[in-house]
């Protein structure tokens, strides 16, 4: 079978690393090509190494149906794939009527996103997400949303409920599993006593992200002397000293000498298994994946409800409304001292990984996208 993924860019993401992830599973069962409207990227770069051919179309924003688009059309009908899987939402408009001229048997949408709002979207984002709801009887032949909020929230929004379908992301348990050694090496990487309590943030920066309303939290939680051994690792994307805004909000909350921002990193998994507790500050997340790399490392996770992390987290004392800074601080503050009772807080660390293990595991999720790929 020769699948086409046809994806918005190829820049690091977390819907950009789950197609890595899919297509590192399936490259030696199917015949598989990638293209990126865009940008090859790190993750084309990635699929690159695995010997993947990944073509992009170097699109420009406000000419999506420009001489780009009949090139990418030309790449469809040379490939003469069985299937075209679409991945994020100007993909699945694009490549899914590109798809249909041409037509491809199977095409096959993904979305990867729960907010449908302005404040996080622009009028053009909209524009293609109420295109593709409008499309959505007519030119996909299943519609997969990676949560159950997600498919909520977009029938809601006016998507074909008949072709919608949830098949939540995947973890990978093989790669993100507790490692004995990494605390320490993190530790002596920071140059930081071994007596800390490490609270770990990891994510691109970006205002959904709400790094601002985590600092903010974190400086209360350090108001009280109980604390003084806590500080914060941040990773991510455009997490790191040159970005401006960032060092100055932690330096406006005099938190520098307890931050430690360590930018893009290839060692998740490690970073992970360092820390004690790990937080997802969000507006909204359709499936944070991070979130449950975290809990496959065994750390328990303290986040904020909007979209479907509800359904993740093992505890429902340690979620919190999004964009309340005074009630995540509060959380924290009691995740933190329920470390003291060892037993239960070990007990606490082996069910985060067993209920990823259980109902996210990565190979689980696979079966699922090969069987839509089949029917």
């Amino acid at each position: 079978m020769k699948i086409l993924f046809i994806i918005s860019d190829l820049e690091t993401g977390g819907a950009e690393i789950q197609l890595y992830k899919l297509v590192e599973k399936v490259h030696e069962q199917y015949t598989i090509k990638v293209i990126s409207l865009v940008s090859i990227g790190d993750v084309g770069r990635k699929l690159f190494a695995l010997g993947i051919p990944v073509t992009a179309m170097g699109m420009k924003r406000g000419n999506l149906f420009g001489t780009s688009f009949f090139k990418l059309l030309s790449e469809i009908k040379k490939y003469k794939p069985d299937v075209v899987h679409t991945w994020m939402y100007h993909a699945n408009l694009i490549g899914g009527l590109a798809a249909k001229l041409v037509n491809v048997k199977k095409i096959i949408w993904s979305i990867h996103q729960f907010d449908l709002t302005r404040q996080f979207n622009s009028a053009a984002t909209l524009l293609v997400i109420k295109a593709g709801a409008f499309l959505s009887r007519l030119v996909p032949d299943q519609v997969i949303c990676v949560s159950e909020s997600v498919n909520k929230n977009h029938i809601a929004y006016g998507y074909f409920s008949k072709k919608m379908l949830v098949v939540p992301n995947g973890i990978d348990t093989n790669t993100f599993h507790f490692i004995e050694t990494a605390r320490k090496e993190v530790l002596m990487e920071l140059g930081l006593a071994d007596d800390l309590v490490l609270v770990g943030f990891f994510c691109r920066y970006h205002p959904i992200k709400d790094h601002a309303g985590f600092l903010m939290a974190f400086a209360k939680l350090k108001e009280d002397t109980t604390f003084s051994n806590v500080h914060a690792i941040l990773a991510g994307g455009n997490v790191n000293n040159t970005n401006t805004e960032l060092v100055q909000i932690i330096e406006n909350l005099e938190l520098s000498s307890y931050i430690h921002m360590l930018g893009n990193r290839d060692d998740m998994p490690r970073l992970m298994s360092s820390i004690d507790l790990f937080v997802n500050a969000s507006f909204n997340e359709a499936f944070s994946l991070v979130l449950g790399e975290a809990m496959a490392c065994m750390v328990p996770s303290v986040s904020t409800i909007d979209g479907d992390p509800a359904g993740i987290v093992d505890k429902k004392e340690l979620l919190v409304p999004a964009g309340k800074p005074d009630e995540m601080e509060a959380v924290m503050h009691s995740a933190i001292l329920k470390m003291k009772n060892v037993d239960s807080w070990t007990e606490l660390r082996v069910n985060c990984r067993a209920k990823i293990v259980e109902h996210y595991g990565l190979d689980a999720i696979v079966e699922h996208y090969r069987q839509i790929w089949a029917n």
